[in-house]
């Protein structure tokens, strides 16, 4: 029997819950004040068609009222259980990552006691690009660990800690980590774009978008011959985390030096030019 034709027949709110305990498996519920509650996800249940969803969701927020609720990411995250048959989380892309970021800072970041703003993205990646156990990624510059089952950052040799741990757990029953591994380095090269905008214009941290990276590849070539990659040695001095070399040929002709030790954290960790000289400069 489906989920639509169990509720047409249910006659109580009770029978209505086991009919969505049942059609969505959910292990590790309990009925109580909210109607199903699991670790995940809370759901408000009604055996009439007259109670809109609207207020049972008003309802629902009621009971949550203290806690800081995503109404996009739940009716997403539900709309996905009902098709798939499972409870699954929203990934992060790089359609998503500036989104994810804010609310992660939000959330989390403002949590962190004593971190500077401009180190938000760097402990951000480190928190992301970790499934809770181990990173995907060998030396990025601040590292996740646990201290006393407590998740905190490790950044300059200085351990940060949560003065309140309830955001991060919220925050990660709404998102998957880490995030698909076709977008990981990706990722982390837009880190220029959650730098605060102040700090980026002074340290003209932009990213350079691949169209202009073939444009200049172009040009080059223009001007220096077919084979300019092979003749000559390139020094790019404000390089970020390396997108204008990423298609060059001869990694060992080029220098790459940058303001933030960060960035060439960052490209050691993506293994973005190997055989180039990387440095902070």
């Amino acid at each position: 029997m489906s989920l639509f034709e169990q509720l047409q027949q249910a006659k109580s709110e009770e029978d209505v819950k086991d009919a969505y305990i049942k059609a969505l498996g959910l292990k590790g519920y309990s009925k109580n004040l909210i109607d199903i509650q699991t670790k995940e996800i809370w759901f408000e249940a009604k055996d009439t068609g007259k109670i809109s969803t609207y207020a049972m969701f008003t309802q629902l927020m009621h009971y949550v009222q203290a806690a800081l609720t995503h109404e996009e990411e739940f009716i997403s995250t539900v709309k996905n259980a009902i098709k798939n048959g499972d409870i699954i989380r929203t990934q992060i892309t790089p359609n998503n990552l500036k989104q994810v970021f804010d609310k992660w800072v939000l959330m989390i970041g403002n949590e962190i006691k004593g971190v500077a703003e401009e180190d938000y993205a760097l402990l951000f990646f480190a928190d992301i690009m970790n499934d809770g156990t181990v990173s995907t990624h060998d030396n990025l510059p601040a590292e996740l660990m646990h201290k006393n089952n407590a998740p905190v950052f490790l950044l300059g040799g200085k351990v940060y800690e949560l003065s309140n741990k309830e955001g991060y757990r919220q925050f990660w029953a709404i998102y998957h980590r880490p995030p698909k591994e076709e977008y990981r380095d990706y990722l982390l090269e837009r880190r220029d774009s959650l730098i605060p905008l102040d700090e980026r214009s002074f340290k003209g941290a932009y990213y350079t978008p691949l169209a202009v990276v073939d444009k200049a590849y172009d040009k080059l070539t223009e001007t220096l011959g077919e084979n300019w990659q092979r003749e000559y040695i390139v020094w790019d001095m404000c390089c970020g985390v390396g997108n204008l070399e990423v298609k060059h040929n001869n990694p060992r002709n080029i220098y790459m030096s940058t303001l933030d030790q960060a960035d060439v954290d960052v490209m050691r960790a993506t293994k973005t030019c190997v055989g180039a000289q990387r440095f902070q400069y």
